[in-house]
């Protein structure tokens, strides 16, 4: 099982490192997740890897998550 801390450390750097669709696929986990849960450090997580997916809007699964997060 990968520790929580790699976890969190892979949501952002999966869009760093050139891996859209699998960015976009967690970030859609992790917004459903924590819908119902009050936590700054998630919604800025959120928000830093869907500003770094902007780049990446002509990919279907990556605009889907994009325009479900607006």
């Amino acid at each position: 099982m990968v520790p929580p801390s790699a976890r969190r450390r892979g949501f952002v750097a999966l869009a760093d490192a050139n891996e859209p669709e699998e960015a976009a696929a967690t970030a859609e986990r992790v917004i459903a997740l924590s819908g119902a849960v009050t936590s700054d450090r998630t919604a800025e997580r959120v928000r830093v890897v869907l500003e770094r997916l902007e780049d990446y809007g002509d990919i279907p699964e990556v605009r889907a998550v994009l325009d479900g997060a607006a």
